[in-house]
């Protein structure tokens, strides 16, 4: 799991639009992005890889970074 900001509604668009061009020439695979049109919370559906891109009011909201620390261990994580 992958867990990103962005600026903007924009940022965060294009982030995903890579994001898939880059799994489906890795994968082959389709790939699911839920939440273009929301544009505070963008989901990318890479199969093994689960990509989160937030804007920060709503990463600060969710805190996913928190809620997941107890199960990733530090040499698991790159930050």
């Amino acid at each position: 799991m992958i867990v990103a900001s962005g600026t903007s509604k924009r940022h965060l668009t294009t982030m995903a639009n890579q994001l898939q061009k880059e799994f489906k020439s890795i994968s082959k695979r389709p790939v699911a992005i839920e939440g273009l049109t929301n544009g505070s919370w963008v989901l990318i559906d890479g199969g093994d890889i689960i990509v989160h891109l937030f804007d920060a009011e709503t990463r600060s909201m969710y805190d996913l970074d928190n809620l997941w620390a107890s199960q990733i261990s530090p040499k698991d994580s790159i930050v």
